[in-house]
Formats: C-alpha cells, structure tokens, sequence
C-alpha cells in the first residue's frame, strides 16, 4: 500500500513517517532509493516492493509523481487542523494504518 518515507538525520531525528523508518532505511542500502527529495522530505512517497516469484529477488517499482494525491487535513470547526500541515493519502483499502489526534486513535 501507499505510505509515507521515514529517515533519520544525521542528529538522528526522525523526518516523514516513523513507522517506515526501518522499510525507508532498506530501500536506501539495498535498492539505492533516496526518494524524490533527496532523503530529506516529510511527504516522500514510498515505492513499492514486490517478490512474485520466492526464487527470484525483490523488485522496487517507483509510482509516477502523476499518480500520488495527498489529502490535506483539515476541519471546518477546527481551522487549527490545516496549519499543523498534515496530509494523508487516499486508499479506498487501507489495513494496519492508524493516526492519532488530539489522543484519539483512528483505525
């Protein structure tokens, strides 16, 4: 599924995505990906990476810039929301994905 880079600064702070740090950090060292923004986006998105075959390695397949759509978070009730500049991608199947606001846990 779609998902948001993760990287860690040379002070090892986390930029982008925390839960994909580890996944960002793989690409790096074994398919050579640094993503759209050098290494250093907050919305970097992430390729995708298949194995159809158990004989044969993993493959990485770049998705076109064309094909990404952020949704842009926001509320009428809350216009506070839409200054934290925070986005979500829209997957009409989305599994293991969670985000907290505000303490509470959307699954």
């Amino acid at each position: 599924l779609y998902s948001y880079a993760g990287y860690r600064n040379d002070d090892m702070e986390l930029v982008g995505d925390p839960a994909k740090a580890l996944f960002t950090d793989m690409l790096r060292r074994r398919f050579g990906w640094v993503g759209p923004s050098g290494g250093k986006g907050e919305w970097d998105h992430l390729p995708l990476v298949m194995q159809v075959d158990p004989t044969q390695p993993p493959e990485m397949f770049e998705i076109p810039e064309t094909y990404w759509q952020d949704v842009r978070i926001w509320h009428p009730d809350y216009p506070f929301l839409s200054k934290l500049g925070l986005r979500w991608y829209p997957v009409p199947a989305v599994c293991a994905l969670q985000m907290t606001v505000g303490g509470i846990l959307y699954t």
